[in-house]
């Protein structure tokens, strides 16, 4: 069941309203739901749905191919698809089938193909250029890579830069999002799942609100087959090279540690060296650096992530208890640490639900006066 995403589908079903031109870049962190977004959007319309793969030229340009082919083939075997001699010849077929009506083409994991084939953005660009004022293309470009969709789609260097019409940054839900999950769950039940996994469908889906608090931990992170079990671990290696650093940096910071000293002992490596990771973990959108309100104060670090503060906290140091059987012990453990684990996450939602309450024209007063 496709849950929430509201503001964002009718961004997209007012550009497919236009008629026009449209191209869009829609991107956010794994796991997000940009697919099932495109999915929700794409149904019942023409659409090209290609998934690129982490794999050579050719195999891409073969499910291109197989994408063009079942627009207007939906029962045929995807097999039977001619492949286009080149990627010029299939992107101009689909311009050309955009000429008489409106057409979706959806890129899905766009850097694959563009790091296998780095030549595909100015094969896009050019294709724009020369058909962009007479088609009524829809496309969209989808990531999971922040940076590389930044700077594929907003990167002065980029071939595609000036192009788009549009982007999407898919966030997040939040508690009060995050809730629609858990129907006749009470807040306070919900604030604690929320507060392990974060605002990501996902994983919110792995966990059930008619269990106790204690059984879920144990059955979504401290069972060896569910996907939390090392989840976080998985996503780090996707992302970076020489993980073990980067574990260490976001487990001292889990722990407790919040200054930039206290963190470069924690994790056991050289100041100055602490930086560069800290850098690369604010562009995932792992970690932040909370600043204090009054000047000259030095800030403190904080993992912006629910599912990384939650699993680095609590679930890593206690994995080699699930090894050896003592699941349901560091279940209860964890649980008895929750309150206070929980405690940030209130406050989080408390801000939340303030700038709801501004967005929608209550409650003015009092928080003006906060």
């Amino acid at each position: 069941m496709f849950i929430g995403r509201e503001r964002e589908l009718g961004t997209l079903e007012d550009k497919y309203a236009s008629g026009k031109f449209e191209f869009v870049g829609l991107y956010g962190r794994r796991r997000v739901g940009k697919t099932a977004l495109l999915g929700e959007f794409a149904k019942d319309k023409p659409c090209i749905f290609f998934t690129a793969i982490e794999d050579d030229p050719q195999a891409n340009l073969r499910l291109l191919s197989q994408a063009i082919f079942l627009l207007d083939n939906p029962d045929s075997d995807p097999a039977l698809a001619p492949v286009y001699g080149d990627y010029v010849a299939a992107v101009d077929a689909v311009f050309a089938l955009a000429q008489r009506r409106r057409v979706i083409l959806v890129i899905d994991e766009f850097p694959y193909v563009a790091r296998t084939y780095p030549a595909f953005p100015s094969i896009l660009q050019a294709a724009i250029d020369r058909n962009k004022d007479d088609s009524r293309l829809f496309l969209i470009l989808c990531g999971s890579s922040l940076s590389f969709m930044r700077e594929q789609l907003m990167g002065k260097q980029s071939p595609l830069y000036g192009r788009k019409t549009g982007q999407i940054e898919l966030r997040p839900f939040d508690f009060f999002e995050s809730r629609r999950f858990f129907p006749g769950a009470s807040f306070e039940t919900s604030l604690a799942l929320y507060s392990m996994v974060g605002g990501i469908p996902l994983y919110l889906q792995q966990l059930d609100p008619s269990k106790s608090t204690e059984e879920n931990v144990a059955a979504a992170f401290l069972d060896a087959s569910s996907i939390l079990y090392d989840e976080p671990a998985n996503l780090l290696k996707q992302e970076v090279s020489k993980a073990a650093t980067y574990n260490a940096v976001i487990s001292a910071v889990a722990g407790g540690s919040s200054q930039h000293n206290e963190i470069a002992t924690q994790a056991g490596i050289e100041s100055a060296a602490l930086d560069y990771y800290l850098k690369e973990l604010v562009r995932l959108d792992l970690l932040e650096k909370e600043l204090p309100i009054t000047p000259g104060g030095r800030g403190t670090w904080r993992i912006t992530d629910h599912l990384f503060r939650f699993w680095y906290r609590y679930v890593r140091s206690r994995q080699p208890m699930v090894e050896r059987g003592l699941g349901a012990r560091a279940a209860a453990w964890i649980v008895d640490a929750l309150p206070e684990y929980v405690g940030f996450v209130f406050e989080e939602a408390c801000r939340v639900w303030l700038w709801r309450a501004y967005a929608g024209g209550t409650c003015i007063r009092s928080i003006i006066k906060l």
